[in-house]
């Protein structure tokens, strides 16, 4: 009946492993996705779904995070009458006054709107890297065909299960900082146990120092024994080894 036990936990251990591990991956993505979500002004979902779309065509969610922000200082910059791309957004037909209204997901929309409107390749691939820098050319694919092709793609990412909900995102965050919690917990419980036991334990180091002293000491009084020891175990190996292969 023990040996039965014994296989049933080990068969319930065996099952949950594989969603222990999920779930401490979901908390980590959950994290780099709310912290994205947070520099770059939109909700963690959001990222979720153009991460998604993103990762498709061959972008990842760092190239994404710079797009998004390399938008929002150029349009800071056009505000501001500094750098050259004031120029790129009057070509794209964007007013300032209107895009700066925008959240940054509408303003992703609008850029993508105008530069699908753009006649060539050259245009369209110079635009999206004077707005969105490197990540720029990551992000053409999806943004010459306009906000219509790029929700469609997030609405599909959403449909197949490969996008998470502000929900979602919310729960693995909340579950990774009370897990954060207990491990400062353990660390605390940790040192008042230290605490406790810091009379016994200072004595029995002391103790076990000075027995490592005497122990030095006597090796520097006595070094023929211990060539005499170590010589010893020597020839025993010598021995053993010998009559090994003798038996062979």
């Amino acid at each position: 009946m023990s040996t039965l036990g014994t296989q049933i936990t080990a068969i319930g251990s065996a099952m949950l492993a594989p969603i222990a591990a999920s779930v401490t991956q979901f908390i980590g993505y959950a994290d780099q996705l709310t912290n994205t979500a947070e520099r770059a002004g939109v909700t963690a979902s959001a990222i979720s779904e153009l991460t998604a779309v993103f990762t498709a065509f061959g972008a990842s969610t760092t190239d994404l995070e710079s797009a998004l922000l390399n938008l929002q200082k150029n349009i800071y910059a056009v505000a501001n009458s500094s750098g050259d791309t004031d120029n790129v957004f009057s070509r794209l037909g964007i007013g300032l006054a209107e895009i700066s209204k925008l959240s940054p997901e509408a303003q992703l929309n609008r850029v993508a709107d105008a530069i699908s409107q753009l006649p060539t390749q050259a245009e369209r691939a110079g635009a999206a890297m004077a707005l969105f820098g490197r990540s720029g050319t990551k992000l053409l694919p999806i943004l010459k065909g306009g906000s219509g092709a790029l929700s469609a793609f997030r609405e599909e990412m959403v449909r197949i299960g490969a996008a998470s909900t502000n929900i979602e995102i919310g729960n693995a965050n909340d579950l990774g900082g009370t897990i954060g919690l207990l491990g400062v917990q353990i660390k605390t419980l940790s040192g008042a146990i230290t605490g406790a036991l810091f009379p016994a334990l200072q004595s029995l180091t002391a103790a076990f120092g000075s027995l490592l002293n005497q122990a030095v000491s006597w090796v520097r009084t006595n070094p023929q024994l211990v060539r005499g020891y170590a010589a010893t175990a020597t020839g025993i190996i010598a021995i053993g080894v010998a009559l090994k292969t003798l038996s062979v």
